[in-house]
């Protein structure tokens, strides 16, 4: 599966002397991007059903959002293709 950064970013940086010097800066994955934007529907829903009693809600709430991001991953590549 290909995850690349959501937000990379290139920050360059100009030292007192004159001398140049650049970074990349990463941020988060896609994937957690696109966990992130699918958090609040699971959270905001009335009933979200639990498979494993040994899970809070609240943790069954974000494996559901990383279940859809890898689901959005994947089909993000078939389109791509």
């Amino acid at each position: 599966m290909y995850n690349p950064p959501a937000f990379p970013v290139n920050e360059v940086y100009t030292s007192r002397d004159g001398d140049v010097t650049s970074e990349t800066t990463k941020g988060m994955t896609l994937l957690d991007y696109f966990a992130a934007k699918a958090l609040p529907a699971l959270i905001f829903q009335d009933r979200v059903p639990t498979q494993n009693s040994r899970m809070s809600r609240q943790e069954y709430c974000v494996v559901l959002a990383y279940e859809y991001a890898v689901l959005m991953l994947a089909e993000r590549e078939k389109l791509s293709k």
